[in-house]
C-alpha cells in the first residue's frame, strides 16, 4: 500500500522549538516538525529517542515549552481538553482503555466533545465490526488487539482533524495489524491528518507521505517516505541512531 504522490502545502500541525524536561533530563530538544493537511507523517527512532514524549507534549499531557499551531492558530497554552475540542487527539501507546467500562462507554467518553457523536459511532462500528460485537462488553475483557482497536476508535470519536498515533501495532497479531494499517491509510479520505510513531518502520513509511528520524530528543533528518525507504544514507542514519 503506497503513499500518494501529491504534494500537501497547507500546515495542519506545526511544532516549533519543542522542549520537554523530566526532572532535569531534557527528553526533547528544540524540535520542529510539520504535518500538512491530508498527510500521514511517521516519526521514527530508537527506544528512548523522545517520540512518545513528543506526542504527549503536543497534546498537552506533559509539561513543555515551544509553540504548537493548529491550522495556523497558536494553541500552545491549550489544555488537553481544549486541544481535543480544537481538533487534535492522541491514541497513546499501551491502549489505556477504561477497562472497567464497556466498549459503548469508552466510545461515548471519546466523543464527549463531538455534537455528531452518534453518527460518528455508527461509522466507527461499521469500520470496526468487532466493536459492534463487543459493544456491551467491558473493555478489560477484550483481547489486546481488540483493546487497541477500541483505543483508536475512541480517539476518532471526537472526529479530529489531526490524530497522533503512538505504536498502534505493538504486540499485536498480524491480522489485527493489517486492519489497523488499512484504517490508517483510509484516514486521508476521512479528512484526518496523522502523526504516527510505529515500531514497524517500513510498513509505517509505506502508508506515509513523509518521515522524520529522531534520536536523543532531536530531529536528525526528514524526507519523503519514498526516499526514506530507498535511500541507503537515510537507512544508515536511522540504524546508526540505535547505537
Amino acid at each position: 500500500m503506497e503513499a500518494p504522490t501529491q504534494r500537501h502545502t497547507q500546515p495542519a500541525l506545526e511544532v516549533r522549538g519543542l522542549d520537554v524536561n523530566y526532572s532535569g533530563i531534557r527528553a526533547v530538544r528544540q524540535l520542529d516538525l510539520t504535518v500538512n493537511a491530508g498527510e500521514i507523517v511517521t516519526l521514527i527512532g530508537p527506544n528512548g529517542a523522545g517520540k512518545s514524549s513528543t506526542l504527549m507534549a503536543i497534546v498537552g499531557l506533559v509539561q513543555r515549552s515551544g509553540q504548537i499551531y493548529l491550522d495556523g492558530q497558536d494553541v500552545s497554552g491549550f489544555s488537553t481538553e481544549q486541544m481535543v475540542r480544537a481538533g487534535l487527539t492522541l491514541s497513546p501507546e499501551g491502549r489505556r482503555v477504561f477497562s472497567g467500562l464497556t466498549v459503548a462507554e469508552n466510545l461515548r467518553l471519546g466523543g464527549a466533545s463531538n455534537k455528531d457523536r452518534a453518527a460518528e459511532q455508527v461509522r466507527l462500528l461499521d469500520t470496526f465490526p468487532v466493536l459492534k460485537e463487543r459493544y456491551h462488553q467491558r473493555a478489560g475483557t477484550l483481547s489486546g488487539g481488540e483493546q487497541q482497536i477500541l483505543a483508536i476508535a475512541r480517539a476518532l470519536m471526537s472526529r479530529p482533524r489531526i490524530l497522533l498515533l503512538d505504536e498502534p501495532s505493538l504486540g499485536l497479531a498480524p491480522k489485527i495489524v493489517d486492519t489497523i494499517f488499512q484504517v490508517i491509510a483510509e484516514l486521508r479520505q476521512w479528512g484526518i491528518s496523522v502523526l504516527l510513531v510505529e515500531q514497524d518502520i517500513e510498513r509505517a513509511l509505506r502508508v506515509s507521505d513523509r518521515g522524520y528520524v529522531m534520536s536523543h530528543g532531536e530531529i536528525l533528518a526528514t524526507d519523503t517516505a519514498a526516499n526514506m525507504l530507498s535511500d541507503a544514507n537515510l537507512k544508515d542514519l536511522f540504524f546508526g541512531a540505535h547505537q
